[in-house]
């Protein structure tokens, strides 16, 4: 384990952990509910990746790990973000 200071935005970080983590093709499942998740999943597509999104309406609650586990299963992703 490590941690990586990023000296920008909020954006900023999560485009360099996108860039550095993901490799082209990779499956990447984004569980989202509004703009941030949205944002990764742009990025992910831009940088090569084979993105699905597991959209939850802020209506229905978070996404649950149940949930997260099925998809990332079906999808046999190497990343979940």
């Amino acid at each position: 384990m490590f941690a990586v200071q990023v000296s920008g935005t909020g954006h900023a970080g999560m485009e360099a952990t996108i860039a550095n983590c993901l490799e082209p093709g990779e499956t990447i499942v984004v569980a989202t509910s509004g703009i941030w998740g949205q944002r990764v999943c742009d990025l992910s597509e831009r940088y090569g990746g084979n993105t699905h999104f597991l959209h939850q309406s802020n209506t229905h609650g978070p996404v649950t790990y149940q949930k997260d586990m099925e998809v990332t299963r079906s999808f046999q992703s190497q990343i979940v973000y």
